[in-house]
């Protein structure tokens, strides 16, 4: 029987039984009830806001695997954009596709106008008020560095950058624009240049 136990206090739990009766959610992140998905002929697969959401309120937290950027490569191909860099070196991403359609998290969409940023390595958070019916995007330039990403935008803002690379961390501006909800690994980066 497998035990969880709360450090620092000696209590533990039968796992197992909870799980078994519903009392923990078998899932590999957290969505806010909040959100709902939608479909675009732009961009597919999208999240929006199903009712307002505050500045700062919790909007998901990602759970997966950590893996390196070199070992990436041995990823099922249909995993290829359900990750994103924790690290110079490691990504947090899924084994399977099951574990991707379990969550509505992973179906946000890039904007270079986003309404949410990381608050940590895993909680994304809003980065201020969105409405009811509000799509739900984040800049991937607030969590990757991979110099090798490239990818052509379509999120139609009125200062689109139309290519996001793994560079753009290193746009002045967006440091500024994003400070506080980059991945941390990045913040660091940031304050040592």
């Amino acid at each position: 029987m497998k035990q969880i136990f709360d450090a620092g206090f000696g209590k533990h739990a039968d796992f197992e039984s909870a799980a078994a009766l519903g009392e923990i959610e078998q899932t590999v992140n957290w969505d806010s009830p909040k959100l709902e998905l939608y479909e675009s002929s732009r961009c597919g697969t999208g999240v929006r806001a199903k009712s307002a959401i505050e500045k700062g309120e919790t909007i998901g937290i990602f759970g997966g695997h950590i893996v390196s950027l070199e070992k990436r490569k041995f990823l099922p191909a249909e995993l290829e954009h359900f990750y994103f860099q924790v690290s110079d070196d490691l990504i947090l991403t899924h084994i399977s596709m099951a574990q991707v359609r379990q969550s509505k998290i992973e179906f946000i969409n890039h904007s270079c106008a986003p309404n949410i940023g990381f608050s940590g390595q895993i909680e994304l958070v809003a980065m201020r008020e969105i409405r009811s019916g509000e799509i739900i995007s984040f800049d991937y330039a607030i969590c990757t560095s991979e110099t090798e990403f490239k990818m052509e935008c379509f999120c139609q803002a009125e200062r689109c950058r139309a290519f996001i690379t793994g560079e753009d961390w290193k746009i002045i501006e967006l440091q500024k624009k994003y400070k506080g909800y980059f991945q941390p690994y990045l913040e660091r980066k940031i304050r040592r240049k």
